[in-house]
């Protein structure tokens, strides 16, 4: 799964774009920057959410995507 799609899931059943952000320790402006595709996060970033989301949204995922280290969509 995405983390686009996971971030989807999560509001469906009623989260709140902060609520996921504070979940995945990251900031909802930074959430809101990676699902928009204006910042692609660092693979330590990538471990941290896929650590968060039970591997539900594994690094694998962003590279799947073409989303790579430092690189922008």
């Amino acid at each position: 799964m995405t983390i686009a799609e996971y971030v989807a899931f999560r509001k469906d059943m009623g989260d709140t774009q902060a609520k996921i952000a504070d979940d995945l320790a990251i900031a909802d402006c930074y959430l809101s920057q990676i699902l928009n595709g204006v910042r692609t996060p660092g693979s330590d970033v990538m471990r941290r959410i896929s650590m968060a989301t039970g591997g539900v949204v594994d690094m694998n995922s962003w590279l799947r995507h073409g989303i790579h280290d430092g690189e922008t969509q």
